[in-house]
């Protein structure tokens, strides 16, 4: 069973208050075992890998597989562990052997799939049968407040803004999800829904811009190392008080409202699906 208290220790320091739950539920969920190996799709700058080998230790490797090398030079940089090996790859054709691992995370990448379905089909070869998908998708009925830009666009002109610094949500993203899409096309793959969940519906007003320039600010060469550590979700949250602190302080205040259940048909800005191969 997952250790609550230092999971919450490490996600201290994560200014994305939607990265922070939906984080916080997929380690709970994943409730990683020393034995497991697991393969991390999209694993971006390998945030995952850094929380599942703080918590952890695994007697096999897990594997991070990203499309863009530069993803995968910064989760080397920020996230490196002897239980860690990196790739870089595309999921639909990388020579993983069939059957071959207990679990697979896809959190924020479906999404970006050219062909989400096989995408999730490759998923499904990879995973040994029992084997459990742990998926995260941006959701199309988003709160007003966390992407008011794109909200009025898509609600009041059926567009949105799909890259630049007004992208929010929509950046980079072929597609958003509703439940009932999301499941479907991971049923059409094989697999059988465990558990769905929406999260996060209160936020700051332009949440989704504040992290893209929180973002920007952290990898500006101006900062010193010791600004550019108290704002890294790689830290943890120190018990000296700066300005980021006090920011951190409201945003954790403000999350808990989100603790409760949303339904299906609520606006949220994330959708989870934990999925089996029977």
């Amino acid at each position: 069973m997952v250790n609550k208290h230092t999971l919450g220790q490490l996600l201290s320091n994560t200014g994305d208050l939607c990265l922070r739950r939906r984080a916080r539920l997929m380690m709970e969920e994943i409730d990683p075992q020393p034995s497991d190996k697991i393969l991390d799709v999209g694993c971006g700058d390998g945030f995952y890998e850094f929380l599942l080998t703080q918590m952890t230790q695994f007697k096999n490797k897990i594997i991070g597989i990203d499309l863009q090398p530069s993803s995968i030079a910064a989760a080397k940089k920020l996230a490196p562990h002897k239980s860690v090996q990196y790739v870089v790859g595309d999921i639909t054709k990388y020579p993983f052997t069939a059957a071959s691992f207990d679990k697979i995370i896809c959190s924020e990448v479906v999404e970006h799939f050219d062909d989400d379905l096989a995408g999730l089909k490759s998923m499904h070869r990879l995973l040994k049968k029992g084997g459990s998908l742990f998926i995260t998708v941006p959701h199309l009925n988003y709160p007003f407040f966390w992407d008011p830009v794109n909200w009025v666009l898509q609600h009041f002109f059926g567009t949105h803004i799909k890259s630049g610094f007004w992208a929010g949500i929509w950046n980079m993203h072929d597609r958003l999800y509703t439940v009932d899409t999301i499941t479907r096309v991971v049923k059409k793959a094989g697999f059988t829904i465990d558990k769905t969940a929406c999260l996060t519906h209160y936020s700051l007003p332009f949440n989704h811009t504040f992290v893209y320039v929180g973002f920007r600010l952290r990898t500006m060469p101006q900062l010193s190392a010791g600004i550019k550590n108290s704002m890294s979700k790689f830290q943890p949250q120190s018990a000296k008080k700066s300005w980021f602190s006090y920011v951190m302080s409201f945003i954790t205040w403000l999350d808990t409202r989100n603790d409760r259940d949303f339904g299906p048909n609520d606006s949220t800005v994330c959708i989870y699906v934990k999925a089996t191969k029977r």
